[in-house]
């Protein structure tokens, strides 16, 4: 681990022990105990599975660095605030890929599948999205930018988001236009009508407003998804479930163009109506 992931982890560590201070204090039931066990559990997994996915992606953007036209040195301060700039670029269109494509979001899932909301959520990560996540920053490694550099900036914008995820603080004034805050985040987390596939940004809120997808915290956030494992306990199906229902989608349809509509259509069309969650 670098410097800069030692002291942003030790961050986090203090804002999470002082956001479960603060839920204790003020009696607010949002650390259910066995939803924020499932939460530890899956970074665990993840954590285990990043030890096959890492190399794949580190290895995919070396490839493509070599065959980069131009390259660009991550020495100096302002190509690394480039770096940074472009990979949340990226990051938008990647998050909202997996949101509007089936085979990103069956892994994506995960992350949304707890209806609460706190700083744990933010460690409830998937243990197959390495699997493609990878093609997203490809065009950062051919446009010239150093694999480790990509590597580091990807891990840096990942710390960064994790204070989104509180259910306090109502607004931040003037940040809200311009980065993602708690206020901002719970909106995409929620799965209100009005909040479905909004407010994609890793840690800039100024592409959702660039691009259409900004929505304003106005009504109070039902947390989740639509699908039938959004609640469970069960890592298994968190991890897994929505891999098995596109599968099932799949192997039942009669036709080629269902086939292939049950693999690229949009979740909210794909995963069916809200069920009762299975545990």
């Amino acid at each position: 681990m670098t410097t800069v992931e030692y002291a942003g982890n030790a961050v986090i560590a203090i804002l999470y022990v002082t956001e479960v201070i603060v839920c204790w204090r003020r009696a607010d039931a949002y650390f259910p105990l066995w939803d924020t066990v499932v939460s530890w559990i899956m970074l665990a997994g993840n954590t285990l599975s990043s030890l096959i996915w890492a190399p794949l992606a580190f290895g995919m953007y070396a490839l493509a660095w070599q065959i980069a036209p131009t390259k660009i040195s991550s020495s100096t301060w302002w190509t690394f605030i480039l770096l940074f700039i472009v990979d949340d670029f990226v990051h938008y269109w990647g998050h909202r890929c997996e949101h509007v494509l089936r085979p990103f979001w069956v892994s994506h899932f995960t992350h949304h599948s707890s209806h609460e909301f706190n700083l744990t959520v933010a460690f409830r990560t998937s243990w197959t999205g390495g699997l493609l996540l990878w093609l997203f920053r490809m065009p950062l490694a051919l446009l010239g930018f150093e694999p480790g550099a990509i590597v580091s900036v990807a891990l840096l914008g990942a710390l960064l988001q994790v204070p989104a995820h509180t259910r306090y603080f109502r607004s931040l004034g003037f940040l809200e236009y311009v980065l993602v805050t708690p206020s901002s985040h719970r909106v995409h987390h929620g799965r209100n009508p009005e909040y479905v596939n909004k407010n994609f940004g890793g840690v800039l809120i100024v592409w959702d407003r660039l691009f259409g997808t900004f929505q304003p915290e106005r009504a109070p956030v039902n947390f989740g998804t639509i699908s039938i494992y959004s609640g469970s306990l069960n890592p298994l199906l968190l991890a897994f479930g929505e891999w098995y229902r596109m599968a099932c989608d799949v192997w039942q349809s009669k036709t080629w163009t269902d086939r292939l509509n049950h693999i690229w259509r949009v979740p909210q069309v794909a995963v069916g109506p809200p069920e009762s969650p299975r545990k």
